[in-house]
């Protein structure tokens, strides 16, 4: 799980179904991304930092944490 990027969206008060209106993409694929069965790639990666609006290195942001 990225424990880094939940907190983010918690902070902000977003939840996964905003975030993922953001991205354009489905709320499933989203989940699927969080929970590290699909990648998020590097351009994801970035929209999402953007959307957040956070200062938080990316390596920061997406480090992956088993749950």
């Amino acid at each position: 799980m990225y424990k880094n990027l939940m907190a983010e969206l918690a902070k902000q008060e977003m939840s996964l179904e905003e975030l993922s209106k953001e991205m354009g993409i489905k709320q499933e694929m989203l989940l699927l991304k969080m929970e590290n069965r699909h990648g998020i790639n590097f351009k994801e990666a970035v929209k999402i930092k953007m959307i957040l609006k956070t200062d938080m290195p990316l390596e920061q942001l997406f480090s992956w944490e088993p749950i």
